[in-house]
């Protein structure tokens, strides 16, 4: 199976960097297509992961992007996006309630 078709293999690859970069987060696929795998990261800190402005995010967006196009030139493009783990947590909790 090509990384093309494996979309855990970028979401590993992101959960190393994040890893790396000494930042605590939780990382799925969310969503994916031919075309976009879209990431979500979870962390108790996404002022961290987002960064100034956006910086970090698109940084490590763009990075990952540009990794996997060196690997497989026609790795569907990525998408990452932050949740809080505390806002997951609460709204898991309402849900519960709620049922």
């Amino acid at each position: 199976m090509s990384n093309r078709q494996n979309p855990e293999s970028t979401r590993d690859t992101l959960a190393q960097m994040l890893d790396l970069l000494g930042m605590e987060a939780r990382v799925v696929v969310e969503e994916e297509d031919q075309e976009t795998i879209y990431l979500l990261i979870h962390t108790d800190d996404p002022g961290r992961v987002i960064g100034r402005k956006g910086e970090t995010l698109h940084n490590l967006q763009h990075l990952l992007n540009a990794m996997r196009l060196n690997q497989v030139a026609d790795h569907p493009r990525i998408r990452i996006n932050v949740d809080s783990e505390r806002r997951e947590s609460n709204r898991r909790s309402h849900l519960a309630d709620r049922g």
